[in-house]
């Protein structure tokens, strides 16, 4: 017997293989899986669809302090209620990462619109390039 599965079914992101099958992801790991992928892809990158992404490249070069986490906390905001309708955020918080400087931690917690069940996790992202 199957089980409706309002979030649906999605072939991993990034696409990965076991057993020479494509692995199939469900469930809020499938909503994980999109929100990297639309926090990962800056806009104008995917040709089929140009405004598809995030504009949190534009942070790259700025200090690391929070008028920037502000920034990048609306920028994430922004682009997933743009790309990802099966969700409502909760909550978005930025963090310096404490293991590297040039890192922060963009925590955003979820809840599945379909379920009303809610789901966290933590985007690292890098604020400068390392030289």
């Amino acid at each position: 017997m199957k089980v409706f599965n309002p979030i649906g079914t999605a072939m991993s992101n990034p696409v990965q293989l076991g057993a020479g099958k494509c692995i199939i992801t469900n469930g809020s790991r499938t909503i994980v899986e999109s929100v990297i992928d639309i926090l990962g892809t800056s806009r104008g990158e995917n040709f089929m669809v140009e405004d598809y992404g995030s504009r949190l490249e534009e942070t790259l070069f700025s200090p690391n302090d929070q008028v920037t986490f502000s920034i990048i906390k609306q920028m994430v905001i922004e682009a997933l209620n743009t790309w990802e309708k099966r969700i409502s955020i909760d909550e978005v918080t930025v963090s310096k990462s404490k293991e590297f400087n040039i890192k922060c931690n963009i925590y955003i917690k979820f809840t599945v619109v379909s379920t009303n069940l809610t789901d966290s996790f933590i985007y690292p992202f890098y604020e400068k390039l390392a030289t």
